[in-house]
Formats: C-alpha cells, structure tokens, sequence
C-alpha cells in the first residue's frame, strides 16, 4: 500500500512539476525547491489520518548551493537528481525534529504524532517559497503569497491531488488568517462550521470528491512562540476537539 500511494504522489508530481511548467514561473531564481512528500507506515496506519498544514518552506535547498543546484532550478536543471533529494529531503526534516524542541513548527507538530515518526503528514500550501527580501537583512521568513497566480494554481493543483491520494481524516491548517483567501480559493465550496476564537481558531468542512475532511486554521508555531504569554494554546484545543469529536 505505501509502495502504491508513493508512486502516485510522484506521478502526480513528475506530472504537475514537469520543466514545461516550472518555467512558466517567474523570478524562478529566488524560489526554493518544492515540498515533495515521503509517506511513512505510521500514517497509513494512524486513525484518524491527519495532515499538519504550514505556510511554506524556508530555504528548501536554496544555502551554500550553486546557482544550478539551488532552489527551484536545481529541479529545472537537474530534474531526476532532484528529484530524488526532495524525498530525501523531506524524510530528514522529519527525523532530524522529531521529539526535538528547537524548531518551533515541528515542537507544535508532533504534539499531534503521538510518538511516532510520520504518523501526521506535514505538508504546505505553497509548494515553494519566494524570496521576495533578499536585499534585507532580516530575510529568514519567505512568503509566497504575492508572488504570482502561476505559483498559487501549481500548488492549489498539487495539494488537491495529494488530498485525493492520502484521503485524510482531518486538517490542521497553521498558517494565521492571512492566508484563509489561499484557503478559500483552494477550497472555494468550504463550509464553516465554528469560528471558535475570531482569527485565531476555525472550524470548517470540505470534500474532496466524497470525502468528507474536517478542517481547523489557526496561528502559526512563530507566532505562538513569540506572543504565547498572551495566547490561549489553540493546538491544545484542536487536540481536545478532535479526541472528543472526530476519534476513529
């Protein structure tokens, strides 16, 4: 079953991510390597399947490269090896933070891991981030929201399709209210639930063909990390809801 539903995912993104698309985007030069997914056991087997949801990735293969191997086209220039890496890629973020507390977006994600590796799936909105500081000092956090509708469909087209192959019980969308006009555009036939705590906690519904997925966005680890004093832990109350409302 893993064998199977990785090999789609990489049909679906040898096909989504093929270089005739990659070069419709613009600036391609400041925009990482995308998000491409290792799938493990412990998700196949978790109920509910849950799916932990970020903006986008910072400096995804985008430091101390050269030029052709950097970012998004090192997967232009060199597809297949790239290819390849990006799963790797994916893996050891994983590892590398599991159980760890130095990373503020994995201590919130494996909050919902239940001690086992790869047992919720993390994923982004947008498949690659976009450097638009690059002149600044402070450039650490990248945005892709502004770029470009070419970027925003790429990863509206590719995220749906992991949806339909993963099917997930549930989603966790941590990525702050700025980004609910992605959401919305990705999922336009949405319906809301409960707005728990107005911008800060949102309960909502879709479908994917006929599967039904429960949704939540709330803030994002960084932002908790840094105003936590004066935030309620809605991770928590995510947490508490699912085990009361939606346990397999």
């Amino acid at each position: 079953m893993l064998e199977k539903i990785q090999r789609e995912l990489k049909t679906l993104y040898r096909e989504t991510l093929s270089i005739n698309e990659l070069n419709k985007l613009s600036d391609p030069q400041n925009l990482s390597a995308p998000l491409l997914l290792n799938i493990q056991d412990s998700y196949l087997n978790s109920k509910p399947k849950v799916m932990f949801v970020g903006k986008e990735t910072n400096h995804w293969l985008t430091k101390d490269r050269s030029e052709d191997k950097k970012g998004i086209k090192y997967l232009i220039n060199h597809f297949d090896e790239a290819f390849e890496k990006l799963f790797h890629r994916y893996y050891k973020a994983l590892s590398d933070n599991f159980g760890k507390t130095s990373n503020n977006f994995f201590t919130i994600y494996n909050r919902f891991c239940n001690g086992e590796l790869g047992s919720v799936v993390w994923n982004n909105l947008f498949k690659m981030s976009y450097d638009q500081n690059k002149s600044e000092k402070n450039n650490f956090f990248k945005s892709s929201i502004n770029h470009s509708d070419v970027l925003q469909q790429l990863s509206k087209d590719i995220f749906i399709g992991e949806l339909k192959i993963l099917k997930p019980d549930i989603l966790i969308f941590v990525t702050g209210a700025g980004y609910d006009k992605v959401i919305k555009d990705f999922f336009p036939n949405y319906e809301t639930i409960d707005v728990k705590i107005k911008k800060r906690l949102w309960k909502f519904k879709l479908k994917i063909d006929t599967k039904e997925i429960i949704c939540y966005r709330t803030i994002h680890p960084y932002y908790y990390k840094r105003n936590h004093k004066i935030e309620e832990d809605y991770y928590q109350l995510i947490l508490d809801d699912i085990k009361m409302n939606h346990a397999i």
